[in-house]
């Protein structure tokens, strides 16, 4: 897990990048953590809101 960045060997904790991918309760440990998808309607984002997604969970059960 060290050697992909999801565990820190020096304090023997999980990094952020391993509470993205692995927490159960992810917004415990970092409040406010989401991935937003917005999908507009034209080339830029003056267009209105055609789909919109939040993905709130870890990366793992709630994969993008």
């Amino acid at each position: 897990m060290s050697s992909f960045g999801f565990f820190d060997m020096k304090y023997e904790c999980p990094t952020n990048v391993g509470m993205l991918f692995f927490a159960k309760n992810l917004r415990r440990f970092i409040p406010g953590a989401y991935i937003q998808y917005v999908r507009f309607a034209g080339k830029d984002r003056a267009g209105y809101i055609m789909t919109e997604h939040e993905f709130k969970g870890n990366l793992c059960t709630h994969g993008l």
